[in-house]
């Protein structure tokens, strides 16, 4: 049927369709006759080949024919369509206007009025418009009311009061309340695990390990006519960001694995709002600003969601990783790498520092306070993970390793409780 709709090209209207009786002669070995139960089809070995004959065949012998259209000519319109509907019409036409005479033509345009077009002058302003003041900024949400008169407000805080913060419960599902220093404190959970998300995935993709999660299937996604093009010029950004994508057919893209955090079905939603990022953004805003974009809806979509419950274990542990892994420890509970004579004194105030300035000091300095338990001692006592302490004082205690070994193994547990992903 397609190859004779094809011969009937440009010579049918749209949406008409030819009629034939087709018969085609040819070895019983070109023909398969098993493809349907009925026998109602048969598939031809070189199917390509046989269409390609019938379109051609039936096209030239249409074109030898040169088929005409049944539909008659339009008619000429009869004698009387062009007599006057009425007298009033007929003598209408009949009038005849004389033309301005030479004379007239001719006369001294000197005498003739002059015009000279003047803009209106304006009205009065109703209003005396004067500048506004300059408004203050204020940390206060427009749909509150106005403070009572002796409230005071104060600068923002740095992040480090976060870590003082102490867990009261949640209510809604939705929201955290915490007791701090200055007053009971109200916290979107979303909003906060969604920071720290996406804190976590910039540091990542800037030190080029961002963790990622092997899909069991691939997941095959759908794009629009326009998102392949996107999608080749962002494929780069995707594989750093802990997407594993390959093109799969026409307008298809296979996705093998994903960012860690980011549930499965949330996937394809976070692809396709990165598409829209990069046709929106990528020819208006700089590569920083679409990369920190695409982490934002990354860290959206893995964040808890509201209406959903957390144990007060999981608060409070939240609460936890954030203050000793980037916020800033007391000097009394900072750990100090000095080496085996004291000639080093480099203070690490967090657990995201500790680990970078782990991975540079020389391995005497390491070792040295490998075999005092200092790592161990100190996560137990200024960062009062018990847990973690007893995995690294395994590490230390086991004499048989390397010390690149041992340094590996302790920054890797760190890593995995503390600065990575949740």
């Amino acid at each position: 049927m397609h190859a004779i709709s094809a011969a009937y090209h440009n010579l049918m209207p749209p949406a008409c369709y030819p009629f034939a009786l087709l018969f085609l002669d040819c070895d019983a070995e070109e023909v398969d006759v098993n493809v349907h139960p009925s026998k109602t089809e048969v598939r031809f070995r070189h199917g390509s080949v046989i269409h390609d004959f019938v379109r051609d065949t039936v096209r030239e012998i249409l074109m030898a024919q040169r088929p005409a259209s049944n539909i008659p000519a339009p008619t000429p319109p009869q004698p009387g369509a062009h007599l006057p509907y009425s007298d009033f019409s007929q003598r209408i036409e009949s009038m005849s206007f004389p033309s301005v005479s030479a004379a007239a033509a001719a006369a001294d345009t000197s005498v003739l009025p002059e015009f000279v077009l003047r803009r209106p002058v304006s009205p009065e302003p109703r209003f005396d418009f004067e500048p506004a003041p300059p408004s203050q900024k204020l940390a206060v949400p427009d749909t509150h009311g106005p403070l009572f008169p002796d409230a005071e407000i104060l600068n923002p805080e740095s992040l480090d009061a976060l870590g003082d913060l102490r867990p009261l419960g949640q209510i809604h599902d939705s929201f955290i309340i915490a007791a701090g220093r200055d007053g009971l404190w109200i916290i979107d959970q979303h909003v906060a695990h969604e920071r720290i998300l996406f804190e976590q995935v910039l540091k990542q993709r800037a030190n080029g390990g961002t963790e990622s999660q092997r899909l069991l299937v691939p997941l095959v996604i759908g794009l629009s006519a326009a998102q392949p093009i996107e999608y080749a010029r962002i494929a780069e950004e995707l594989d750093a960001l802990g997407f594993e994508t390959e093109p799969f057919g026409n307008r298809t893209v296979a996705v093998k694995s994903a960012p860690a955090g980011v549930p499965a079905p949330e996937i394809e939603k976070v692809l396709f709002e990165i598409l829209e990022i990069s046709e929106r953004e990528l020819r208006r805003a700089s590569l920083d600003d679409v990369r920190r974009a695409m982490a934002a809806s990354i860290a959206c979509r893995a964040a808890i969601k509201i209406n959903m419950r957390l144990e007060p274990a999981k608060i409070e542990l939240r609460r936890h990783k954030r203050k000793y892994a980037a916020g800033e420890l007391g000097e009394d509970k900072s750990f100090y790498f000095r080496g085996p004579e004291g000639k080093l004194n480099i203070r690490a105030h967090n657990l995201n520092l500790f680990t970078q300035i782990a991975e540079g000091v020389d391995e005497d300095t390491w070792s040295y306070h490998l075999k005092r338990h200092d790592y161990s001692e100190w996560l137990r006592e200024a960062v009062k993970d018990d847990a973690v302490a007893d995995e690294i004082s395994m590490v230390e205690r086991n004499a048989s390793l390397p010390a690149a070994e041992s340094r590996a193994r302790i920054l890797e547990t760190i890593r995995k409780h503390y600065t990575s992903a949740a």
